[in-house]
C-alpha cells in the first residue's frame, strides 16, 4: 500500500478546512470555524492502487 501526504495550504478564511471536509464526506459545509489543526485519514483506490491518504490542515495563525 502507498503512503500519500498532503498538505493544504491557504490564507486565513480561503476554504481550507471546507474544501478537505468537502472531498473527504461528500458533503459541503457553508460556514466552518478552523481554529486548531487537524489532520484526516482516508483510503482510496486509484487507478488500481490501494493509498493511504494523510491530509494535513494547519490552523490560520497571525
Amino acid at each position: 500500500m502507498n503512503d500519500v501526504k498532503l498538505a493544504v495550504l491557504g490564507g486565513e478564511g480561503t476554504g481550507k478546512s471546507a474544501l478537505t471536509v468537502r472531498f473527504l464526506t461528500k458533503r459541503f459545509i457553508g460556514e466552518y470555524a478552523s481554529n486548531f489543526e487537524s489532520i484526516y485519514k482516508k483510503h482510496l483506490c486509484l487507478e488500481r492502487k490501494q493509498l493511504n491518504l494523510e491530509i494535513y490542515d494547519p490552523c490560520s495563525q497571525r
